[in-house]
């Protein structure tokens, strides 16, 4: 096992607790661990890129002629050709005769001795209109790529077959004056290339960590198509009359298991636990679990009439007696139920598995928006610093907030770059939707958060990626307790298993939990029971 010096350790350390933005993290790993990371845990060469295609045209359209001229003798100052037929704006006036002109267009006093048709004392420029004019430029334009697509051909995506695995690859040429010469496809060291625009082929059988598939395609225009890199398993069952295929690609993002894209990692073959299942409809989220605080709370709102219990209904602490929990259990069922739809709708949006966000709500609140805790708020108990790691590590969300609160080039450098008052500004506008239509999406992204955390926790302290080093179910058991412990909890655990030699599982994790992070595990044993 490849060591770290005991200073670095310190220092990513100090990154992942801090919350740190994956891309800026990703970065600072780069530059301080290039010279000593091993061979096997260095990242894949990024996706080939090639020049777009470009054609230069001659186009002639109408424009509407504007001139800025002199008050004072007429002399022509600046002509504006616009393609719109409204007023020249500020931006079309800069653009087209520069800062200086625009400048004293905009100093010019108004000259009511002009109304009266006298203009010889007025200063300034004048808006003119002249009509329609055509104008014949050269433009850019750019053409249609080559378009790939590659599916299935005689076994669905995650699933098991009687038959080997066949994938058909099909490239498509947009221009009607050329056509797809050749295909390309390799796996490992084998390279296949065929003279034709589409391809079926067997793929080799894997190990459980699969291997890569790259693809490509050329055409007669003289270029050829990005190289598309995706990884795969094909695996037969002991007997060997049975074939399991899986392909870790966007097009299937709806179908794949929530975080397989994000960490690159496959699903278990034999099936997943249900709490990591997707779900087609609200109904499917249906439960009907005995929470006693809920109980408890639906009886002190008066929800539920307990009075003809000895004891009230409650015990002391809040929770409901048994007579009380009897009494609340419809209303407990119905309570718990009520936020389904929005939990499917939140969870896929954000691409995580819709009952780990409702079994996640529970165990917070058991679905009490209200909270006597002074810095834990609403279904999920959300705080300032989980706020943090929302906007740190889920990049959509934190743009999405961001530019309804602040200018594009003040967002698109990241959320560790936008500024102390800025990031306390978008982080009151963040727990400002605790108690709204917006809060359980919020919770939904705090999940993904995590997991894209996660991710990077156990890549930068193992120096591989998750594939070689965990597993798929641990990830998102380690997703959930980072979700409820944070990153200085779940990283000190996972150095000792890695010091220890040992695969990063939550089994082997939860040992090392320091004693102010132990209701981590209770907490993770709760959301992902079977």
């Amino acid at each position: 096992m490849y060591k770290w010096q005991p200073k670095r350790r310190k220092e990513i350390l100090r990154f992942l607790k801090k919350g740190f933005s994956s891309l800026a993290l990703a970065l600072f790993l780069t530059l301080l661990y290039l010279p000593a990371v091993p061979i096997q845990a260095q990242k894949n060469p990024p996706r080939e890129k090639f020049e777009g295609r470009t054609e230069e045209r001659r186009i002639t359209v109408v424009t509407h002629h504007w001139q800025l001229v002199k008050w004072s003798g007429g002399t022509l100052s600046c002509d504006l050709f616009l393609r719109h037929d409204e007023w020249p704006s500020y931006s079309d006036v800069r653009s087209s005769c520069g800062d200086a002109i625009m400048a004293e267009w905009l100093t010019t006093p108004a000259c009511n001795s002009a109304i009266r048709g006298n203009s010889v004392d007025c200063e300034g420029l004048l808006l003119r209109s002249i009509g329609e004019v055509p104008v014949t430029y050269m433009e850019t334009v750019e053409l249609p790529g080559i378009d790939l697509a590659l599916a299935p051909f005689n076994c669905p995506v995650g699933t098991w077959c009687e038959r080997r695995p066949l994938l058909e690859l099909q490239a498509i040429e947009p221009l009607e004056e050329h056509e797809i010469q050749r295909v390309h496809i390799r796996v490992g060291r084998q390279k296949k290339v065929y003279n034709a625009d589409n391809a079926v082929f067997n793929l080799p059988l894997t190990g459980e960590q699969g291997s890569w598939l790259e693809y490509w395609a050329e055409s007669s225009y003289g270029d050829r198509s990005d190289r598309v890199r995706v990884r795969y398993r094909a695996r037969v069952s002991d007997d060997g009359a049975n074939f399991h295929f899986d392909l870790l690609d966007s097009a299937w993002k709806k179908s794949l298991p929530s975080g397989t894209l994000l960490w690159q990692v496959f699903p278990p073959t034999e099936g997943l636990p249900s709490v990591l299942i997707k779900p087609e409809s609200p109904v499917q989220l249906y439960t009907t679990d005995p929470y006693l605080y809920l109980a408890g709370y639906l009886i002190q709102s008066g929800e539920v009439n307990a009075s003809s219990c000895s004891d009230g209904g409650l015990y002391v602490g809040g929770s409901a007696s048994p007579c009380g929990a009897e009494l609340a259990e419809a209303q407990v069922i119905d309570w718990q139920n009520r936020y389904n739809a929005q939990i499917l709708q939140a969870a896929q949006k954000h691409n995580i598995p819709p009952m780990l966000l409702k079994r996640v709500i529970a165990q917070e609140s058991q679905f009490i928006s209200e909270s006597n805790q002074p810095y834990e708020k609403g279904l999920g108990y959300m705080t300032s610093d989980g706020v943090d790691m929302i906007l740190s590590w889920n990049i959509n969300y934190y743009l999405e907030n961001c530019l309804e609160n602040f200018e594009g080039y003040l967002c698109s450098p990241g959320y560790a770059n936008l500024g102390e008052t800025r990031q306390t500004l978008l982080r009151k506008y963040v727990l400002d939707k605790i108690g709204t239509s917006e809060e359980i999406e919020m919770l939904a992204a705090a999940i993904y958060a995590s997991a894209a955390q996660s991710g990077q926790m156990v890549e930068s302290l193992s120096l591989l990626a998750p594939i070689y080093s965990s597993t798929y179910v641990d990830m998102w058991k380690i997703s959930a307790g980072n979700y409820y412990g944070g990153a200085g909890c779940l990283s000190e655990a996972i150095t000792q298993v890695i010091d220890e030699g040992r695969h990063i599982t939550w089994d082997a994790i939860t040992p090392h939990l320091s004693a102010e992070c132990l209701l981590v595990e209770d907490y993770v044993k709760k959301v992902m029971r079977e």
